[in-house]
């Protein structure tokens, strides 16, 4: 069968490299501010027969009949979720999504199953944007912010995505689009301060309509993260540790600080966004500047003596930051009736840094900037009833190896490339295209895909086949054959390179998925079942690096339910995974023990996770929400644990399950509206850790077993406009 599906895979490939792309907007963000309501006050099943363009899709088709597995986020959503970043609300809203600390970088967003040392499986955009990071992380920028009220709506699309945003959508696509003066007029303010977890945010917008159809938007915020201390947010190790300062500390048992603060902000930098954007009926141009970043807890050697320590006492902590800045000019032409045409020219600076401990005081592994200058053409064209065609290309110049913009080192430093690092530049050069059938009304094919190439590698084709059955007005059924490729990190490649290897290895996705939706007017299900086969790029455990580690092959399903009766909302779901079998290619993975003869489960991954939201309007001006997200359990963590404990480890004990166990976080809130313009919030997070921290723990990345636990806290949120 995976041979068959490869075949055909390559074969749609090469005869579908017509192409297009991120040009069109959501057609509701030219609405004007009735047609805005007008959109607000519809049904679920009104909403989704709305033909929309550019989620899941290249050419336009209704949210019913798109084929994907996609869940949008509104703004309203990111209020009643009182999440304090984006990996939070991703956390609490999208189903099968997790995310695991990790104690040598920043933390790790993943799905079904699919989850790495970097994020460089995921791809984050902002109004049709890549925002990646490229030299070495990947989706590292937007996540990390408490500000979050400059988002008009997220849609986050699950499964292989490159076929249609290109390479870094290998599992999961964030799309952001933020707010401009088609959604939001006036002036506003937001103030938000939590306690225990302490931050504090101050987020405000202008947006003004004026002659000729031209909206200006303008929105600016700045945050303070303190975060929370080892005694709200406990470290917990799996073995019995004396730490370097002497102190005996027995496993299962808060370890000592001092640590920083869990969440903390990178260097004490007070996290910033801006967002400037000019609108008009064909045109959009945007500048958006943001930085942020976070602090993570150290791994257990630098706290222990030996046997489980090193000799010497290593200072400093491990710090993550980034600022970018993006300037994007976005212009559509309507040439027809059937043929409209947009084009796009964008420049992004973005400067990553990553601080570890080291006997060299401020020791930076990682600061580099890298720039780019991309530009793309896309057309769609209805050619005739039944078809649409959508097709364009695209152009990437990057330079990398640049200096930071932050106060890291005087010249860039990577962590695979040394101090010594010199700048270089790549071309990546892309086509892709879709073709929509609508053979019958209750019958649509899309068949499309792109091809990259990058000096680096060989070309890559993501192709991509659908075909979706309308069987009523309420039920669809979906069948997806999709291929998404990516090369690896461009300090990897450079790195090849220099050893004299001129093309690196890239990663492939084979994914084969079966979904069912049903829609009503106040209810939603939908059920997917997937197969996939990923030629995994990660952390070669033997060699210390990212390279190609091998072929892993694993199945899942999805169940999403949503609700509305009256004055309540709910909203259920639950996402397995498990994986058949693991084919090594390098020397070692931390990705499953499995070919080492431990286990057959995914490591850092949770096999089974629920989620619920429940909503009630007490009042017209008061509504009370609630979440809870349930990890049963890492399987394959354990696994890994006996082959560390075969091994000879002394990091975790045999017998250590604690570590592995669920992880379970329930939240509650409540927004109260003053008057027309103004309310005020109050959330309350983890709330289960005031009864046992132990139930909110978040377990770090590489199976060692040990964790920190996620503080239980509050908010208090004013929101204003005039």
């Amino acid at each position: 069968m995976h041979g068959f599906c490869s075949k055909i895979l390559m074969a749609i490939g090469k005869l579908t490299i017509f192409v297009v792309i991120t040009g069109a907007l959501f057609s509701m963000r030219s609405m004007a501010d009735d047609e805005l309501t007008d959109f607000l006050s519809l049904s679920l099943d009104q909403l989704m027969e709305l033909e929309v363009t550019e989620v899941g899709s290249l050419t336009a088709t209704s949210l019913k009949k798109t084929p994907a597995a996609i869940t949008r986020i509104t703004d309203q959503d990111i209020v009643n979720t009182g999440a304090r970043s984006l990996f939070e609300l991703l956390d609490i809203t999208v189903p099968g999504v997790q995310w695991i600390r990790h104690a040598w970088g920043a933390n790790h967003l993943g799905t079904r199953g699919i989850i790495s040392n970097t994020d460089d499986k995921v791809m984050i955009r902002v109004n049709g944007r890549v925002m990646n990071e490229r030299t070495h992380f990947g989706a590292v920028s937007e996540r990390d912010f408490p500000m979050l009220s400059d988002i008009y709506a997220i849609n986050v699309i699950r499964g292989a995505g490159s076929s249609l945003y290109g390479m870094g959508a290998v599992s999961m696509v964030i799309d952001i689009t933020t707010h401009s003066a088609n959604t939001r007029e006036g002036v506003g303010l937001t103030l938000r301060s939590g306690g225990v977890y302490q931050f504090n945010s101050f987020e405000g917008h202008i947006s003004k309509k004026l002659q000729n159809d031209l909206g200006v938007y303008f929105y600016a915020a700045i945050g303070d993260v303190k975060g929370a201390d080892e005694d709200d947010a406990p470290i917990i190790f799996g073995t019995d540790i004396t730490t370097k300062a002497g102190e005996f500390v027995k496993k299962g048992t808060p370890a000592p600080g001092p640590e920083k603060n869990d969440g903390s902000q990178f260097q004490g930098l007070a996290p910033i966004k801006l967002h400037f954007q000019l609108t008009s009926e064909d045109t959009d141009f945007w500048v958006r500047y943001t930085r942020s970043g976070e602090t993570q807890m150290r791994d257990i050697g630098l706290w222990a003596e030996p046997p489980v320590g090193g000799e010497t006492v290593v200072p400093g902590s491990v710090e993550i930051g980034f600022q970018q800045a993006t300037v994007m000019l976005e212009r559509r032409y309507k040439a027809s009736e059937a043929l409209s045409i947009t084009g796009v020219l964008s420049f992004d600076s973005q400067s990553f840094d990553r601080m570890l401990p080291n006997e060299e005081p401020d020791f930076y592994a990682n600061s580099h900037r890298e720039d780019e200058w991309f530009g793309q053409v896309t057309a769609q064209w209805q050619f005739s009833a039944n078809h649409d065609l959508a097709f364009g290309g695209e152009i990437s110049h990057e330079k990398f190896g640049l200096k930071s913009q932050g106060d890291g080192t005087d010249s860039p430093v990577n962590s695979r490339l040394g101090s010594e690092m010199q700048d270089w530049s790549t071309n990546t050069v892309s086509l892709f295209g879709e073709w929509q059938w609508r053979i019958a009304d209750d019958w649509t094919t899309f068949i499309g895909g792109r091809a990259d190439k990058n000096r680096y590698t060989d070309t890559l084709y993501s192709p991509r086949a659908a075909v979706v059955w309308s069987a009523s007005d309420k039920d669809a059924l979906k069948m997806l054959l999709t291929r998404s490729q990516r090369m690896n990190a461009a300090d990897q490649n450079r790195a090849t390179a220099l050893e004299g290897v001129d093309k690196s290895d890239s990663e492939k996705l084979d994914s084969l998925e079966l979904r069912y939706e049903r829609t009503g007017q106040n209810s939603h299900f939908a059920v997917s079942s997937f197969y996939l086969k990923l030629d995994a790029i990660g952390w070669d455990s033997e060699i210390s690096e990212a390279v190609l580690v091998g072929t892993q092959k694993q199945w899942g399903m999805e169940f999403e339910f949503e609700k509305k009766v009256g004055a309540y909302a709910l909203t259920l779901s639950h996402a397995y995974t498990k994986l058949i079998d693991f084919d090594l290619i390098g020397q070692g993975t931390l990705i499953t023990a499995e070919p080492s003869g431990f286990g057959n489960d995914i490591a850092n991954w949770s096999n089974h996770i629920s989620k619920a939201m429940l909503s009630y309007h007490l009042s017209d001006r008061l509504q009370l929400n609630s979440s809870l997200r349930f990890y049963w359990g890492f399987p394959g963590s354990e696994d890994y644990r006996d082959k560390y404990v075969a091994g000879g480890t002394e990091t975790v004990d045999a017998d250590w399950d604690q570590g592995y166990d669920k992880q379970v976080f329930l939240n509650f809130g409540g927004n109260y509206r003053l008057g027309e313009a103004s309310s005020i919030r109050l959330d309350l997070y983890n709330v289960l850790g005031w009864v046992d921290k132990d139930l909110n723990k978040r377990t770090v990345a590489d199976s060692w077993g040990f964790y920190r636990s996620e503080a239980a806290a509050f908010a208090l949120s004013f929101t204003t406009t005039f």
